[in-house]
């Protein structure tokens, strides 16, 4: 009979001690804490994120290449298609200006570099090729192999020539920053891009 009294005193300072607790947890509201990790604008997570997209800028355009004899001429008119690289050097990012509340970054960037000329040679193709005095009459004589290789060789240097186009570079610049803006606002960040002048050492 005391061994059954103890047992109950003892449930009823359990149930009593227990009640008490869950009381005082409600009345403070004590809660769990909760880790968050920062999905925030880092020049590590830009290096990161772009770097696992290769930019490039398509070219088309329209070249006259011509072959001349002694008994006649020939021109070719060819479509080039091909594209050439943009290159940003996102070592040397660098931040200009955050606000954390708003969620915006502006980032400084070394200005794109046009690299790695590309002739797509399945898509380039002849549009015609006219002949002149006898090679109207006799197109065999026309030379037509070497027109076409001249021709392709002239191409390639168009596109060399291409990677210091003003008008290229500055859609390098625009197709960066647009490639940049969609990354960053998949994690809520919006970013503005100003460029540095390549010429500088800093």
């Amino acid at each position: 009979m005391k061994n059954l009294i103890v047992v109950l005193l003892i449930l009823i300072c359990v149930i009593v001690i227990g009640t008490a607790a869950m009381r005082f947890i409600l009345r403070t509201g004590i809660r769990p804490t909760i880790g968050h990790e920062s999905a925030g604008a880092t020049l590590e997570r830009i290096q990161r994120m772009a770097s696992l997209v290769t930019l490039r800028i398509p070219i088309t355009d329209i070249q006259v290449t011509t072959l001349s004899g002694r008994t006649g001429s020939s021109s070719l008119v060819l479509i080039i298609r091909g594209d050439v690289q943009v290159i940003t050097d996102l070592q040397r990012a660098e931040f200009e200006d955050v606000d954390t509340d708003r969620r915006r970054v502006t980032f400084l960037l070394p200005a794109p570099v046009l690299d790695r000329p590309r002739l797509d040679w399945e898509r380039s193709q002849v549009y015609r090729i006219d002949r002149g005095g006898l090679w109207k009459v006799m197109p065999g004589q026309a030379g037509e192999k070497d027109l076409i290789n001249a021709a392709l060789r002239q191409a390639q240097r168009r596109l060399i020539d291409a990677t210091s186009r003003a008008d290229l570079i500055a859609e390098a610049k625009t197709l960066t920053a647009n490639h940049l803006n969609l990354l960053f606002a998949s994690v809520g960040w919006r970013i503005e891009v100003r460029w540095m002048d390549n010429s500088s050492t800093r």
